[in-house]
């Protein structure tokens, strides 16, 4: 799924980076990372590709981050900029985490970015962390005078959201009139919950002000956490009465991966008002933005390194001395930074006596995040040949009995069985090769197809030691399943077109980015 919350990252981080440059500032150190790197220099092709080896690792290493995922490469490359000598452990084959692309049978598959939005907003702080300048597609872009980025199917109906707040409100209110009062309030309240955005705000501050800010914060009521104290279903249900109109609006909650009725509405609100502009591809695939980070990161001295496992960071009298490696080699450091998110960190990287008993209690209320079973598809045949459009596609079945389509029901049935034949397929689906306008030039005749949807990590869980015939036999089946009632039926077109298609489970998942039940989200 989409990993929406990257520019927040950066947003956070370029105060961070600001800190440190004012703080650890050193001409002289930067000018000796910059001739350093010049030593350094990698090929374009093999940016995020360069593999470990303990010969090739730099003596005297300050800081040691563990992930390439984007907040780990942000990190890296913003350390390295205030004259750290940088280290970045990837143990995927290529580094960029979510970002990252794959070719499979000739044909590219994005991973995790399938839109962005507010560009203008955040690309600034690409400047910063990275070193090449990212184009961008917009999404609708065949159709200039109506770039619509969403396309949302409940109720048996299809709604298309265009990018503009007013053209938004406009095109909701032409087909639901009679909530058009409660449509306007609902987005001046989504673009006020929006701003209202403490949490990043309290997390670069220095600490002893963020802890007396926010004591006092919840004292006096702050907005922030009254947004924070309702759902998005119940802020919707307040303000719209049409039921079809309040799925249409909660539609994109596979976004931030929690059921409407257990999100918090600032939650919501962010990721509604983060695209209310439309939505950006970017230009020659996701995996550009690796790149871009990459090639700063080598600039000023640091490496990236991929295809070797940390297996533990190691801890002398509470302070982290270095990291340990799979294959065995010791790489010291003086600090270590750990990217992989905190269940992975303190349930796999650091040994259980050295966890802090304030972190064991946080563990233990933390469940794992959604889980996905992703179906990349080959195509044959061009986008334009084959009519594909370049929006997203949020596709909620109805149920047979009632003719409604119900979220809970749907999530709830295909995770406790994804190859039951009453459980109908709801489905987040996109086709990159249309967003990206550089496509053709790169995959000449050819196409792509992502689609997505919730499963449960258990219902998989007996195969995670051994995949067996068994294992790809179901893969198989909710394959065909998803290319039967989802691609096929709302993309007829396509049928007689596909030339290969592959279903990665939570397994492939945590496989590929270490989590800890095949979660995709952090």
């Amino acid at each position: 799924m989409i990993i929406t919350l990257v520019f927040f990252t950066f947003l956070a981080s370029s105060c961070l980076y600001y800190f440190f440059t004012t703080k650890f500032d050193n001409p002289r150190y930067y000018k000796l990372n910059t001739l350093r790197a010049k030593s350094l220099d990698i090929p374009d092709d093999k940016l995020i590709t360069t593999r470990y080896s303990n010969l090739r690792v730099n003596k005297d290493i300050d800081t040691i981050i563990i992930g390439s995922g984007i907040g780990g490469l942000t990190t890296a490359s913003l350390l390295a900029q205030t004259g750290r000598r940088v280290l970045v452990l990837e143990q995927h084959y290529i580094a960029g985490g979510c970002t990252h692309t794959f070719v499979d049978k000739k044909v590219e598959h994005e991973s995790g970015i399938h839109y962005v939005g507010s560009i203008h907003k955040y690309k600034p702080l690409f400047e910063i962390v990275g070193d090449d300048e990212i184009e961008w597609c917009q999404l609708g872009h065949e159709d200039p005078d109506n770039l619509v980025y969403d396309e949302i199917i409940v109720d048996g109906e299809s709604y298309r959201l265009p990018a503009g707040k007013q053209k938004l409100i406009d095109y909701l209110i032409e087909r639901f009139p009679g909530d058009k009062y409660g449509i306007r309030e609902y987005f001046t309240l989504v673009e006020m919950a929006a701003k209202k955005n403490l949490f990043f705000k309290l997390k670069t501050a220095p600490y002893f002000f963020s802890v007396i800010y926010d004591y006092f914060s919840r004292f006096l009521g702050n907005t922030y956490y009254k947004f924070n104290e309702v759902s998005a279903e119940y802020i919707v249900h307040r303000y719209i009465k049409n039921e079809t109109l309040r799925k249409v609006l909660l539609g994109q909650f596979p976004d931030y991966g929690l059921l409407p009725s257990e999100a918090s509405f600032f939650i919501h609100a962010s990721i509604v008002n983060h695209y209310l502009e439309g939505g950006y591809y970017p230009k020659g695939g996701p995996s550009v933005i690796a790149k871009s980070i990459v090639k700063k990161i080598n600039k000023f001295g640091g490496q990236v390194f991929v295809g070797e496992k940390v297996r533990n960071i190691i801890i002398e009298d509470g302070v982290a001395k270095g990291v340990l490696m799979n294959n065995g080699n010791i790489i010291p450091a003086k600090n270590v930074v750990s990217a992989t998110g905190i269940k992975t960190t303190f349930e796999s990287l650091v040994s259980k006596n050295s966890v802090p008993k304030m972190y064991k209690r946080i563990l233990e209320k933390i469940p794992p995040s959604c889980q996905h079973f992703y179906l990349f598809v080959n195509l044959d045949g061009t986008p334009s040949e084959l009519n594909l459009p370049s929006n997203n596609f949020w596709i909620y079945p109805t149920d047979s009995e009632t003719g409604k389509s119900e979220f809970n029901k749907l999530i709830t049935g295909m995770k406790n069985d994804p190859l039951d034949t009453d459980s109908k397929v709801p489905a987040f689906l996109g086709f990159s090769c249309r967003k990206d306008t550089t496509w053709e030039s790169r995959f000449p005749n050819k196409s792509n197809c992502v689609i997505i949807t919730q499963v449960d990590y258990s219902y998989f869980q007996q195969w995670e030691k051994w995949r067996d015939i068994d294992y790809r036999r179901i893969k198989n089946e909710i394959s065909l399943k998803i290319l039967d009632t989802i691609l096929y039926e709302y993309f007829p077109q396509t049928k007689g077109k596909v030339t290969h298609y592959d279903g990665a489970t939570p397994l492939t998942t945590k496989f590929y980015i270490n989590s800890q039940c095949g979660e995709s989200y952090g």
